[in-house]
């Protein structure tokens, strides 16, 4: 059942492990996109991704991006998102053509290992002593609405079709949203109805998608531009590699073999 070559990623199975990082969906508001092609996992600075708006690497976040009149107010964001992110975290690609991201969301929350070719070996070594650590995931099926009509007619849509709602404003902008133990994990945010129907869409057929309302679904969302961006969060509670591919240095960060019988159950990404 292993994958060789692959890192193995232990996830939290809390409750409340998993957190919802969703911006306001607007292509002129609050999102965190990703502007460059992630293909191996990327060590990033959350609190700062999020103030800014796109992907951050740890090593490139400065004082200057915060100085100035116009980043004053968003200054105190970021110092916000400090105290409920941190500013350290690894960023993954989940899959498009594996998971929707409300699937992938549901799973995670589970509790999985995720076996990955996107962190190496050395990566690994230097993770694993820092256990549990965040991990946010990135998915490229995430809508940004052009205006809030569009924004509302996709609300419209997920109320018919599935009798799902949201709010528009459980976003990290919150201020009790976070990771920490009792923060807003952003459950009521109204992009999981949504999430919910594209996923409907784009997987499960046409089972039940012959409805007018169905196909009227299809073509909006034929209409919608999708960005990549950041969509949920968890904890990495410990880091595995396969036998094959142990070394005894391994052992001395916490790097551990991975059990084939736990393997079972994973969830690819």
């Amino acid at each position: 059942m292993n994958r060789k070559g692959c890192i193995y990623l232990e996830t939290a199975v809390e409750p409340d492990a998993w957190t919802w990082v969703l911006g306001d969906g607007l292509e002129t508001g609050w999102n965190c996109c990703v502007p460059f092609p992630v293909r191996r996992a990327l060590w990033g600075n959350p609190a700062a991704s999020l103030a800014l708006g796109e992907l951050m690497p740890a090593d490139l976040v400065k004082e200057e991006h915060f100085r100035g009149r116009e980043y004053r107010a968003l200054r105190l964001v970021y110092e916000r998102l400090v105290a409920s992110v941190g500013t350290e975290c690894l960023f993954i690609r989940v899959s498009a053509e594996r998971h929707s991201a409300v699937r992938f969301a549901e799973i995670a929350q589970q509790g999985k290992i995720l076996p990955t070719r996107a962190v190496s070996r050395a990566a690994a070594m230097t993770l694993a002593p820092m256990t549990p650590f965040p991990v946010l995931f990135t998915h490229r099926r995430m809508p940004l609405f052009r205006d809030e009509e569009q924004r509302q007619d996709a609300l419209v849509l997920a109320g018919e079709l599935l009798a799902l709602t949201g709010t528009s404003d459980a976003t990290w902008m919150r201020p009790e949203w976070g990771m920490r133990p009792g923060d807003d994990r952003g459950d009521d945010h109204y992009m999981r109805a949504v999430l919910r129907v594209m996923e409907q869409i784009d997987w499960d057929g046409p089972m039940g998608q012959e409805r007018e309302v169905w196909q009227r679904a299809r073509r909006f969302f034929k209409a919608v531009h999708f960005a990549e961006q950041v969509f949920g969060a968890t904890w990495v509670t410990q880091v595995y590699v396969d036998e094959s591919s142990f070394q005894p240095e391994m052992a001395q960060t916490g790097i551990r073999v991975v059990d084939k019988e736990r393997y079972v159950h994973h969830l690819e990404i």
